[in-house]
Order: C-alpha cells, then sequence, then structure tokens
C-alpha cells in the first residue's frame, strides 16, 4: 500500500483540476458523440457543468491562443469563444493558461443545443483556421 497516492476520498486533493501539457500528444476532444448526464467524468470539478473537452490546443498553433467556434450543419454559429468573452490561452505568463477547454453544449444566449450533429473550428487570433472537424450530441 502506498501512504502518498491519494484516494478518492481525500479531501486535500478532491478540489484540485489538474491542467498539464503533453507534447508528443495532439489535438484531441472527448466524449465524441457526447452523452450529456452519463459520465461524470465529462465535468470537471465537482459541480461543474459538463460538456466536451477540447484538449492540448497548444499543439495547433504557436501563436499562445485560439478562437474555438461551434457551427450547425449548415454552418450557423452556435458558440463562439470571443463573443463569449473567453480567451483560451497557453501563453506563458498568462494567470489563465490552460491547454485546453469545456464546451457545456450550451448555445450563445446559454441555453442547451438540440441533439444533433455539430462542426467546431479552431481559428489562429488573425482568423486563420487551424482545425476543423465534427462532433455528436445525443440528448
Amino acid at each position: 500500500s502506498y501512504s502518498n497516492i491519494p484516494t478518492v476520498s481525500s479531501p486535500a486533493m478532491a478540489a484540485y483540476e489538474w491542467d498539464f501539457f503533453t507534447s508528443k500528444v495532439g489535438f484531441y476532444m472527448y466524449p465524441n458523440p457526447y452523452k450529456p448526464g452519463k459520465n461524470p467524468r465529462h465535468c470537471g470539478a465537482p459541480g461543474a457543468p459538463c460538456g466536451i473537452w477540447f484538449k492540448n490546443l497548444h499543439s495547433w498553433a504557436n501563436t499562445g491562443s485560439v478562437r474555438i467556434a461551434i457551427l450547425t450543419m449548415k454552418g450557423y454559429p452556435v458558440f463562439d469563444t470571443d463573443k463569449a468573452n473567453i480567451t483560451v490561452s497557453f501563453r506563458e505568463g498568462d494567470p489563465d493558461r490552460k491547454p485546453q477547454w469545456k464546451w457545456d453544449t450550451r448555445n450563445q444566449a446559454g441555453e442547451p443545443v438540440a441533439s444533433g450533429l455539430y462542426f467546431y473550428v479552431l481559428y489562429q487570433p488573425d482568423g486563420h483556421v487551424l482545425k476543423k472537424g465534427k462532433l455528436m450530441i445525443i440528448r
């Protein structure tokens, strides 16, 4: 038995959210498809809203930040981090620096989006597209 490894019920470790950078693993997102309420691991900190995680965002841009947009299949905007005043930054020295972002599957007005297939787009600060992909929500 190891005495220095925290347990699930350890109060000292329960409130921490661990953010770390991995150099060999590229960008990924999970879960896809996303089924709200099916797995509490997709929520992050206890009591936080669940959602879809966009991980290792730093592997796509040397600019230090990205903008993320979620679109319907017809290309209509659903959510945009810039319009929501959310900074997705991984610049050295930035106090909000995180290589990840979690979308709580709500639109710009704060309402849950419907089940369906959506596009996501990662942009550089100058507007150039870095990565595009699809995600599925099943309610």
